[in-house]
């Protein structure tokens, strides 16, 4: 019994540590592509504007928004071209005629002939096939799907931290049915990494199941976001982080 709790709290001493080295990202996650400051990435299936915006609204992370000229070709050559149009997240659904775009007033835009149009229905903007012009003439919640790619600034700042209970152990309030996906890997920055590279991921679980062995649990959500945390359980050798 004196093992085991001594390998429980050397496991839990080893999480600190790693929670209190500077763990800064000079380069985007695997599988994001980098242009300048920002990382993208494309979603792995179509779907319309609503399901877009809310699949890439995670911290740091929005659907993409074209702010000049120049950034506006990039993702016209990366991901447009050769396409049928693609979701960006410009949308007047809050007050008609009053474009926001990332929910800030568009500091660019690159409308094209006869858009945006007045028009109640016609809400949510795409790039389209025509050298990158913007148009509005789809619904946001269209049955018509397009893809779609997230953004995010280059990550210079800790990427994930972990929450502390009230006797100021490390959280082992688990997620366990909420999982995106399972992975064997060596630490927690690797599993930090895995987490931000999936546009997905919300949160992720660290489980030990001997002093070498553990595996990684990827989560779509938070334990805020959870249904008031039925589905989360203290359980003895799993450490919870979340980005």
């Amino acid at each position: 019994m004196k093992i085991r709790g001594l390998n429980t709290v050397l496991f839990h001493l080893l999480i600190l540590m790693a929670m209190q080295s500077i763990i800064v990202l000079s380069s985007c996650p695997n599988g994001w592509v980098k242009w300048r400051q920002s990382c993208y990435i494309l979603l792995p299936e179509k779907m319309n504007w609503v399901q877009a915006e809310a699949a890439c609204k995670r911290p740091g992370s929005n659907l993409i928004v074209p702010d000049s000229r120049e950034e506006n070709q990039f993702i016209y050559e990366w991901a447009v071209k050769g396409n049928d149009g693609m979701w960006i997240g410009c949308t007047d659904a809050a007050q008609e005629g009053v474009w926001l775009c990332g929910g800030q007033p568009a500091r660019f835009t690159n409308w094209n002939h006869g858009s945006p149009r007045n028009d109640m229905d016609l809400n949510c903007a795409r790039m389209t096939i025509y050298s990158g012009g913007w148009s509005d003439n789809s619904k946001c919640s269209n049955i018509s799907t397009k893809i779609a790619a997230c953004e995010m600034p280059v990550p210079i700042v800790p990427i994930y931290h972990t929450l502390l209970g009230p006797d100021g152990r490390v959280s082992q309030y688990c997620p366990l049915n909420h999982v995106i996906d399972n992975l064997a890997v060596e630490g927690v920055i690797v599993c930090g990494w895995a987490c931000t590279s999936d546009p997905r991921c919300r949160s992720f679980n660290i489980w030990q199941s001997s002093e070498k062995e553990k595996k990684c649990q990827l989560n779509n959500v938070t334990s805020i976001e959870e249904d008031n945390n039925t589905d989360s359980k203290d359980t003895e050798g799993c450490v919870y982080f979340e980005l």
